[in-house]
């Protein structure tokens, strides 16, 4: 019985750890008085993006990623690259990594031992089983996507996307999951859009 709660355990573990690895959260929020359906173009503000967080290999490999997938959804989106002084919108993105822990008890199932159980009132044969405690630490890494309006620089639309980090993956798969997060945190963008 000990080995058949075992695997239970792991098989519920690796099961629901794959899932949360490859959860994503998004969320957007704007100002209703804006109209959307006016801006046309867009330019990067002049800094680089913020980076908040244990992030010690952020390089200009990784802002360019972003910032490459940031392009390829607004032109999706019919916006065309402009320089700051006649662009209807800037953009900015910043990225935070935090570290989390994930705490996960688990029910191991019943046994057999001593125990006051049964209908009859008799003692033994059968116990409740024990519960099992796992923590781990991971990192969360947060991407938000901001549209400011030029003249008065106000933020105007911001995405956000929340995932875990996996430090260990490949270059191109780094590449690949921004891309899905990016298209992900604009897919609110504009508004209302389907």
């Amino acid at each position: 019985m000990r080995i058949g709660s075992i695997i239970l355990v792991l098989a519920l573990v690796c099961g629901l750890g794959g899932l949360a690895c490859s959860s994503l959260r998004v969320a957007s929020n704007f100002d209703p008085n804006v109209d959307f359906t006016k801006i046309r173009s867009y330019a990067w503000l002049d800094q680089r993006s913020g980076v908040e967080g244990d992030w010690n290999d952020v390089s200009s490999l990784l802002d360019r990623r972003i910032r490459r997938a940031i392009d390829a959804e607004l032109l999706g989106k019919g916006l065309a690259i402009s320089d700051r002084e006649s662009a209807d919108v800037l953009v900015s993105y910043h990225l935070g990594v935090e570290k989390k822990l994930d705490v996960r008890t688990i029910h191991t199932g019943y046994g057999y031992g001593a125990g006051w159980h049964g209908f009859d009132g008799r003692y033994g044969a059968y116990s409740p089983g024990r519960t099992e405690t796992y923590v781990s630490e991971y990192e969360e890494g947060t991407l938000l996507v901001d549209l400011i309006e030029p003249s008065k620089k106000e933020l105007i639309w911001r995405g956000s996307g929340q995932a875990r980090v996996n430090r260990s993956s490949s270059p191109e798969d780094r590449k690949k999951r921004i891309r899905e997060v990016v298209k992900k945190v604009l897919a609110a963008y504009p508004p209302g859009a389907k």
